[in-house]
């Protein structure tokens, strides 16, 4: 027999293997094994591998004194609003001037407002 991959079904009922396995020969089920034992190893590695990438950045943020707090913080790298203004239902948004912008304020730019009017640097003057 020829060492081709073995693809098997993903089976959920241990009487279906029974009966997969009843079928076949001594040869195909060797195969099944090797290629389980293949996929089982390759697991294994994948495992030991995110093991050891986890511990070195335990070390990493133990040895630079960076604790949980900072990691799961909210504001941990949150960036500061750069514009506020008055949506259509009377609550204050902010927008930090990054990434794509928000649909209440181009309505209010398309209306012939500037962007410097929502400026938090103006609006506290």
């Amino acid at each position: 027999m020829t060492h081709e991959r073995v693809l098997m079904k993903k089976v959920t009922q241990p009487e279906k293997i029974q009966l997969v396995l009843k079928q076949a020969t001594t040869q195909e089920i060797q195969a099944y094994i090797d290629e389980l034992e293949r996929l089982l190893s390759e697991k294994k590695e994948a495992l030991e591998k995110s093991n050891s990438k986890m511990e070195r950045l335990k070390i990493f943020l133990q040895s630079n004194d960076i604790g949980s707090n900072v990691l799961f913080s909210e504001h941990a790298f949150k960036r500061k609003p750069k514009y506020a203004w008055i949506d259509e239902k009377g609550d204050l948004q902010k927008w930090s001037g990054v990434g794509r912008r928000p649909l209440g304020l181009q309505v209010l730019l398309n209306e012939g407002h500037s962007l410097e009017e929502f400026e938090i640097k103006q609006i506290m003057k």
